[in-house]
């Protein structure tokens, strides 16, 4: 609901809806306490998107949301999946680049390392963003079977990323692309201005600067 309070999930939509989608399919999972007439408002907005609405129980965390939910719906019919947050800005091609590049890798997780300046990231930075392309095979699953998703102090990002480096997959399995920036605390709201100085080809931008546009 903060979203719709905010405008934030707008924002995002109205960024989406101009971008070259080729009518993919698009989920958009909102807590339960959105109501009937917002989710209809939303969907009369952008029928130009190919998009549905999921709800999911606002008592849970965000981790549990993410491995019990999200992580896991249709996983038959999307073996890959990309994971976007509403705070994300979007170039015009971003589809076309992302779904070109991912097939040079054999990686669970394409995304981006951290590269703002929260104290944070000083330890963290090389961990995979929540934002990413998801590769949903044996492997994937089964290794989010060994998570211990009760570590709720944890994103689930983060604790993905540290089983990854338990089982010395880190380095073979995931991709810091050229494409996806992550400079996503209020921190670096002024480093996203500047954003092409970290990564030049960036098509994906994950920022609290909703000034920013990548088009």
């Amino acid at each position: 609901m903060k979203e719709i309070t905010n405008k934030r999930l707008y924002f995002f939509l109205d960024n989406l809806s101009e971008t070259i989608l080729n009518n993919i399919k698009i989920y958009l999972f909102m807590s339960n306490n959105i109501t009937q007439q917002q989710q209809s408002d939303i969907l009369d907005k952008y029928d130009t998107i190919n998009l549905e609405i999921v709800i999911y129980d606002n008592d849970k965390s965000l981790t549990d949301i993410m491995f019990n939910t999200i992580f896991v719906f249709e996983i038959i019919n999307y073996p890959n999946i990309l994971i976007l947050e509403t705070d994300c800005s979007l170039n015009k091609y971003f589809l076309d680049v992302i779904n070109k590049d991912i097939k040079k890798y054999n990686v669970l997780i394409y995304g981006s390392y951290y590269y703002g300046i929260h104290p944070w990231g000083s330890d963290n930075r090389k961990h995979i963003n929540g934002v990413a392309v998801y590769h949903r095979n044996k492997m994937f699953i089964d290794l989010l079977k060994m998570i211990d998703i009760q570590e709720y102090t944890i994103n689930y990002d983060v604790l993905i990323t540290n089983i990854l480096i338990k089982n010395d997959m880190f380095n073979r399995k995931v991709i810091d692309s050229q494409f996806i920036l992550n400079l996503s605390t209020v921190d670096d709201y002024e480093l996203s201005v500047h954003y092409k100085d970290y990564k030049k080809n960036t098509v994906i931008l994950h920022t609290k600067n909703k000034q920013i546009s990548i088009f």
